[in-house]
């Protein structure tokens, strides 16, 4: 099987909202990984490596007939001396194979997210800014078409996911409070 070109992809969206507990309340309730990734649409728990340690999967079906997935190794951790929970790109995990057919792309991806708490008198702040990087398999039927005008057009389609995602993962925890 011949190499297939690929497609880099790099998105990022960050939001400031107020959650209405106290800060430990908040940190204890964003600080469980399996919990807030219920919250995000799209992505999914598909293994835990160790405590802490998962991989993920990113799944959309783009325009009723693409259907793109990739998977993320990730680490979470939450630094308490700046009340900052990241979840981490994992090294030294196997990738999965990338694949592309007619009406599917799967791929391995880098997930990054970053939760930052702060006290805002009985509530607490929070600055959360998530970011998915993408080497993508490019298919076939795109070759006529520039690799930057693919990537343009990749890229702002994660891009509308990511904050679909994140409007989600915000409206989502405050229901659940």
């Amino acid at each position: 099987m011949s190499h297939l070109e690929t497609v880099t992809l790099g998105v990022s969206v960050r939001r400031v909202f107020v959650f209405p507990a106290g800060l430990a309340r908040t940190t204890a309730y964003f600080c469980d990984f399996t919990r807030v990734l219920s919250h995000l649409p799209y992505l999914r728990l598909i293994t835990t490596h160790a405590a802490n340690q998962h991989r993920i999967r990113y799944s959309a079906t783009e325009a009723g007939v693409l259907h793109v997935t990739f998977f993320c190794d990730v680490q979470a951790r939450y630094d308490e001396a700046n009340q900052t929970f990241h979840v981490i790109p994992l090294a030294g995990m196997p990738p999965v194979k990338q694949e592309a057919a007619f009406n599917s792309i799967t791929g391995q991806g880098c997930y990054t997210s970053r939760s930052v708490f702060r006290p805002s008198g009985p509530n607490t702040q929070i600055a959360y800014s998530i970011e998915i990087k993408a080497d993508l398999p490019r298919r076939r039927e795109l070759d006529w078409m520039p690799k930057a005008m693919v990537k343009r057009l990749a890229e702002d389609v994660v891009r509308r996911r990511l904050r679909e995602i994140t409007a989600a993962f915000i409206s989502r925890s405050l229901a659940e409070l």
